[in-house]
């Protein structure tokens, strides 16, 4: 099995990757991947009998032989140094100084949610349990836009708990999503009077309106004149009517027309004074149209408003200018807005803006300030700052992207980032990373996995399965199981052995613990068995040896006393020793031998006692001796001295 799972999936929801991601916590965490209390990995029937030799959960014993728990006695552990958290969008990222000694198990964090009160000031005894790591890192799955307090302390290997990190805990929020942001963001420059501007009818009497009615004038005479009125025009009718104590009205208009064509100008300007306020209008419009007597009809029109006025409850400069082209019924405007307010009630604004509309696709740009903030709206499809280059720009906006060709940015916050090359003097994951190829100097942690074949743990255990060293390997203690060693060995101390296997003597005996009288023409079995292959048998040819044969002629039938030695393998002689002896007296030491060749069978062996007919021959105490160089027990089934 994998010891890493990979990252979820970009392009699922929000939350389902929140689910995933909670639920892939909790998988590491029982798989023992550096996430969680490390009490919390899963033990299988595998690392049982891996590590006690059984997976027979009844025969493992939960104390020692004399009854009590056994424990490593460790010292209490050291307070967490170096402890700090920094958020991310879903996490908050941990990390500490991870003690180097033997003691070191865990680190166990805690934390308290403070988001519905950053200003809180909580307690260890309040926080909850979030998990452990023995790593130095840790990463803690939260929403976006939540506050947190966090401790943490260290565990010994007998699960005591030291001092916490710090009594007043470490403070760290996670950011709002871009999205989160976007959707803020948006709607309140939506809910803004500069971008409603921007959005709302180009006609001047929409803009006069909205502007009365948002410095709060809207119970003025002025707007009372305004909202009697259709259009310009209506409004210079309505001006000779109002019911100002004083008041001025001057108009002109001027007109040339051929049949349906014509050219004009019309304007003029009104003054009113009252008790309550006092202001001027000034109003021009210049209009040409062209019309056939095929319906098509071509018209032009440039509207001038200025205006000021001045109460008891604010006063108002404002200044537009309205550009409109109709061609046979596709309206082209353009609408420029200068404009200042003041009320009693406090609202203050300052207003610049251009707008334009062309066959129903509106955009523009405005700026506001109302006193607290400033606004600058650009309602565009594509924005752009050229920098003054000809080719390439600078900084783009385009079908709802951003192109920046350069950025030096202080700090960024990106929820997804794709990256050709990234040059950083500190990069911090909070959850995986993942690359074909890493490339760098030391690696500091709790663990290496690198697939299913090798993994080194904080103690320094490192598994492998298979290993190739082409250099010095220094070991101080262990054990090896079915090693092979090519060339030369050399050992400096002693060698324990249980068997030496390999180009060495296999060796059996055959003790004689008392003489023994064989008489005339009797076979006698002095040793005999059977050889197996071994190890070496199947590769190599191999030697027997048999020694320590000692017999003495005494007792002859005659002058002369003669006997013979055969060795035997397979049931056939393969050596003859022949004794002849002069005066019936001496004695005599054998020692036979043969090739075995390669193979893998089994091979019998015998090593046969003959007096001559008239002979007795006395098998003398001693210790008989068959040898095997080998590789591997091959000596089966020895016996001998009998007939």
């Amino acid at each position: 099995m994998s010891r890493a799972l990979p990252p979820v999936p970009k392009d699922v929801s929000r939350s389902v990757s929140q689910f995933l991601n909670s639920l892939r916590e909790t998988v590491q965490v029982q798989a023992g991947m550096g996430r969680g209390n490390a009490l919390d990995r899963a033990v299988t029937f595998r690392d049982l009998k891996k590590s006690i030799g059984t997976d027979d959960l009844s025969s493992i014993a939960t104390k020692s032989a004399t009854g009590v728990v056994t424990a490593f006695n460790d010292p209490m552990p050291t307070k967490p140094t170096n402890f700090a958290a920094f958020g991310m969008f879903n996490m908050v990222g941990l990390e500490w100084d991870r003690p180097k000694a033997d003691w070191y198990a865990a680190t166990e964090i805690y934390r308290v949610d403070v988001t519905d009160d950053p200003t809180a000031t909580p307690v260890f005894s309040e926080a909850e349990y979030v998990g452990a790591s023995a790593t130095g890192f840790f990463s803690d799955l939260a929403e976006p836009a939540r506050s947190f307090v966090y401790w943490a302390r260290h565990l010994n290997r007998d699960y005591q708990a030291g001092d916490v990190s710090s009594p007043e805990g470490t403070r760290a929020s996670t950011s709002e999503s871009p999205e989160q942001v976007l959707v803020k963001f948006s709607e309140e420059i939506t809910d803004s009077n500069n971008f409603k501007w921007l959005r709302s009818d180009l006609s001047i009497m929409d803009t006069i309106n909205r502007t009365l009615q948002g410095s709060g004038l809207g119970d003025s005479g002025l707007a009372d004149l305004i909202n009697g009125s259709a259009s310009l025009s209506d409004m210079l009718a309505e001006q000779a009517m109002s019911e100002a104590l004083s008041k001025h009205t001057q108009t002109e208009s001027i007109q040339q027309q051929f049949a349906k064509n014509y050219a004009r100008l019309s304007g003029g300007i009104h003054a009113a004074v009252n008790a309550d306020e006092a202001y001027v209008l000034r109003i021009q419009e210049l209009e040409s149209k062209w019309e056939n007597d095929l319906g098509n009809i071509v018209d032009s029109k440039i509207s001038e408003f200025d205006t000021v006025l001045s109460s008891s409850e604010g006063a108002i400069a404002q200044a537009i200018r309205n550009f409109t082209v109709d061609y046979n019924g596709t309206n082209v405007s353009l609408q420029q807005l200068a404009s200042t307010t003041a009320s009693q009630s406090g609202a203050y604004e300052a207003q610049w803006g251009v707008k334009t509309n062309v066959a129903g696709l509106q955009g523009g740009v405005g700026f506001l300030n109302d006193g607290t903030k400033t606004s600058f709206v650009v309602d565009s499809q594509t924005f752009a700052v050229t920098g003054g280059n000809e080719n390439v720009f600078p900084f783009i906006v385009k079908d709802g992207k951003t192109v920046i060709d350069k950025a030096f940015i202080q700090d960024a916050e990106i929820y997804s980032l794709l990256a050709s090359n990234i040059v950083a003097e500190r990069v911090k994951v909070g959850l995986s990373f993942s690359s074909p190829s890493i490339t760098g100097g030391s690696i500091d942690g709790a663990k290496l996995t690198i697939g299913d074949k090798f993994s080194v743990s904080q103690d320094g255990i490192m598994r492998t399965r298979d290993g190739f060293f082409e250099g010095n390997l220094a070991a101080k203690s262990g054990y090896l199981e079915n090693v092979r060693i090519d060339e030369s060995c050399k050992i400096e101390g002693t060698l324990y052995a249980q068997n030496i296997e390999g180009d060495i003597v296999d060796r059996t005996v055959i003790v004689v613990d008392r003489e023994i009288e064989v008489g005339p023409s009797e076979v006698f079995v002095l040793i005999e068995g059977t050889i197996a292959p071994g190890l070496l048998g199947a590769t190599e040819e191999r030697v027997l040896v048999v020694s320590g044969i000692a017999l003495d002629h005494q007792g002859g039938g005659g002058s002369t006393s003669n006997f013979d030695v055969y060795l035997r393998l397979d049931g056939s002689v393969v050596q003859k020793f022949h004794s002849h002896n002069v005066e019936e007296e001496g004695s005599v030491t054998v020692q036979l031998g043969c090739h075995i060749p390669k193979g893998t069978a089994e091979h019998t062996f015998a090593v046969e006692l003959r007096p001559d007919v008239n002979d007795h021959i006395l098998v003398q105490q001693s210790a008989i001796v068959a040898d095997v160089f080998k590789t591997g027990s091959t000596f089966k089934d020895v016996s001998g001295l009998h007939y």
